[in-house]
């Protein structure tokens, strides 16, 4: 009977122990249910493959260089090597690159990788000019392999004309918390720019005769002097690297000759150079922005302002024609509203001014509506 006892009480802890690892079975279960499905799925994308994983990829795959040519890296014009497979990043590449001009000399400067470790850029070219690559073939890519025989090849860089042009074709530049005027600019140093503001009474015939080029002829930058009255020359100075297009901000913001309201045509040319055809744009200062919903038989207008978002009142808003005239006024409320309903189909242009007129805005009826279905 003693060992009876005994053995029952061997099998009451077996059990006892039995249901203890169940239990904390259980809770391990638990705790990976409480992981979400899409919380494990954004942490497993954000799972970087290990090299293991990147060498597997490629284990098959033969080492070669697969094209060499001039690109663009990151703004600026540069010679590219495009490989089969990833270069060991624990390995200085420097060496294993050179390149040289027509005349032997070696070109001085920094062969870049690439992230993906598949493309090697060289940035320090000069345009129409031979260059000899030279890639020794005990250069070493991710899976252990490396070139079959030493690669050389030769190439011409392109040309690469200076060149300046407007960042935007028309638009609002506010009074107030704008940076300036925005250009692109490649290998052009120094720039002059003329400045006119369209006449009050030519607005919509100079709207009507704006072209969306980048560059206009000689002939069509006299017609937009005969609408407008000049105001400010002024040259440009811009501090851009070689070769790179860059984005620069004209600083117009501080020109005292520029802070009317108004329209103003901006026509830009490189310093010391008189070509054919020039840059312009037109641009809008101001500090009333307008908002318009067009229906069928109705349009309604909506005011603020571009420094504070303030709804504007008592902002006049006038309808005017192909011809200039106007159709039919209407005045802003205290939240900024008004409403159009009649003279519709021959609306050209909608004006809107401040009692003392130092303050105008306008919209181009004409032009292509905003398709809100996608917002």
């Amino acid at each position: 009977m003693h060992i009876s006892i005994n053995i029952l009480i061997q099998r009451l802890l077996l059990i006892f122990l039995s249901v203890l690892i169940l239990s904390a079975c259980e809770d391990k279960t638990l705790d990976k249910k409480q992981v979400s499905p899409q919380t494990s799925q954004i942490i497993t994308q954000d799972i970087k493959p290990t090299p293991i994983a990147v060498l597997q990829d490629y284990s098959q795959t033969n080492f070669e260089v697969l094209d060499f040519a001039q690109r663009d890296y990151k703004g600026v014009s540069s010679l590219a090597v495009v490989l089969s497979v990833p270069l060991d990043t624990s390995v200085d590449i420097q060496s294993f690159f050179v390149l040289e001009r027509k005349d032997g000399k070696k070109v001085d400067g920094a062969w870049i990788l690439s992230e993906d470790g598949k493309e090697v850029f060289f940035k320090n070219i000069k345009a129409e000019k031979d260059y000899l690559l030279t890639i020794y073939n005990n250069l070493p890519a991710i899976n252990t392999k490396t070139l079959t025989e030493v690669y050389k090849k030769t190439i011409k860089t392109k040309a690469i004309d200076a060149s300046v042009s407007f960042a935007h074709n028309g638009g609002i530049l506010p009074l107030s918390q704008s940076k300036g005027l925005p250009i692109y600019s490649m290998n052009t140093a120094h720039i002059d720019v003329d400045f006119h503001r369209v006449k009050a009474d030519k607005l919509t015939e100079f709207l009507q005769e704006w072209r969306n080029y980048n560059q206009v002829h000689t002939y069509r930058l006299q017609r937009y002097t005969e609408l407008s009255d000049f105001v400010y020359s002024a040259r440009f100075d811009l501090d851009i690297e070689k070769n790179k297009r860059e984005k620069i901000i004209l600083p117009v913001n501080s020109i005292d000759e520029l802070s009317p309201s108004g329209i103003y045509i901006a026509m830009m040319k490189t310093a010391g150079q008189y070509d054919y055809s020039q840059a312009v744009t037109y641009f809008i200062r101001s500090d009333i922005g307008m908002h318009v919903r067009r229906y069928p038989g109705q349009l309604d207008v909506y005011l603020r302002s571009l420094k504070s978002g303030a709804s504007l009142a008592d902002i006049q808003v006038s309808l005017l024609d192909g011809d200039n005239q106007v159709l039919t006024q209407a005045s802003s409320d205290s939240l900024g509203r008004l409403s159009f309903s009649t003279k519709l189909d021959k609306a050209y242009l909608l004006l809107a001014h401040t009692e003392n007129k130092q303050q105008m805005s306008l919209v181009k009826l004409s032009d292509p509506a905003l398709d809100l279905s996608e917002f």
